[in-house]
């Protein structure tokens, strides 16, 4: 299975389907099944100029087209879209291990997208600014985000998929969480202080 960002093809060369029209300014995606059968579909696009980005998942037989903000899950086999939702504003991508959920932002919330295309929101806060998503290690998102108010300073998150328990640097660094864990251990309750 492949997919890449194409031109727009000449009329006829390939099957072709539209997900939202087929103008020139459209995104146009070619299509390779595991058989070599090509064909090609072309995306609306979003708003966001340099937003572009195909992952493919082999494990499902779909692929997440983000198309200047706007996305698409598409399953190859039935090559139909997905998602019944808008997908829109779509910044940065990533795909747990399993291939089960593909996780998103716009730059100030996280959201995931299942296969069945069911859209749910992790979290929205308006502090985050650029959100970035940086990996995934086991149960574990990894993402840096600005906070424009605190001198343009990077903080980074770490969000528990199963409890979605956000740890964010902004509010706590490592060592400081240690000391003050340490000392609220060795301090003496507040009857005994007099």
């Amino acid at each position: 299975m492949f997919a890449e960002f194409i031109c727009r093809p000449i009329s006829g060369e390939y099957k072709e389907k539209h997900f939202g029209g087929t103008t020139a300014d459209y995104s146009w995606v070619k299509f390779t099944n595991d058989d070599g059968e090509e064909w090609v579909g072309s995306f609306q696009r979003g708003w966001l100029n340099n937003s572009d980005t195909i992952k493919i998942l082999d494990n499902r037989e779909k692929v997440f087209i983000v198309a200047n903000g706007a996305a698409y899950l598409i399953d190859m086999a039935i090559q139909e879209i997905v998602n019944s939702e808008e997908l829109l504003d779509v910044k940065t991508v990533l795909v747990d291990d399993e291939q089960l959920n593909i996780y998103y932002s716009n730059g100030y919330d996280l959201k995931f997208v299942d296969m069945q295309g069911n859209e749910t929101v992790i979290f929205n806060y308006n502090g985050f600014d650029d959100i970035e998503l940086i990996d995934i290690k086991g149960t574990k998102l990894y993402a840096t985000y600005f906070d424009y108010q605190y001198r343009n300073k990077q903080f980074n998150i770490e969000v528990d998929l199963i409890t979605k328990h956000v740890y964010d640097s902004f509010y706590f660094e490592p060592s400081l969480i240690n000391k003050a864990a340490q000392n609220a251990y060795k301090s003496k309750p507040w009857w005994k202080l007099w």
